[in-house]
């Protein structure tokens, strides 16, 4: 059974095409903040301390998003790999590898 999040403004035709496909398809839906999403970092602004984020909690199969949202987490990732030491940030890198070559033969 799927279960959709949404967190994008409603007037998002992304967030309105996805809701629409995913209640067509009997999903299961929870409602979410962008300041509220995961339990750290910028996603967790406005949260109550020993709360978690709304995606730990509702554990959506799927969510969408817009590409401005995609390339903070990308940024806040390698920042945060910046700071690990050597064996994991090469394990990272790999990670990171191995995606992007998935994604380039479409894999992904």
């Amino acid at each position: 059974e799927d279960t959709y999040m949404a967190y994008l403004p409603l007037a998002h035709i992304m967030e309105v095409a996805a809701e629409i496909t995913f209640i067509t398809m009997g999903s299961a839906m929870g409602f979410g903040n962008p300041h509220t999403l995961l339990s750290r970092g910028d996603a967790s602004k406005k949260l109550y301390e020993g709360c978690i984020g709304d995606a730990p909690c509702l554990q959506p199969t799927f969510m969408v998003f817009p590409p401005a949202v995609l390339d903070k987490i990308y940024k806040a990732a390698k920042m945060q790999a910046a700071n690990l030491g050597a064996i994991s940030r090469t394990i990272f890198n790999w990670g990171m590898n191995s995606g992007e070559r998935r994604f380039e033969r479409g894999l992904v």
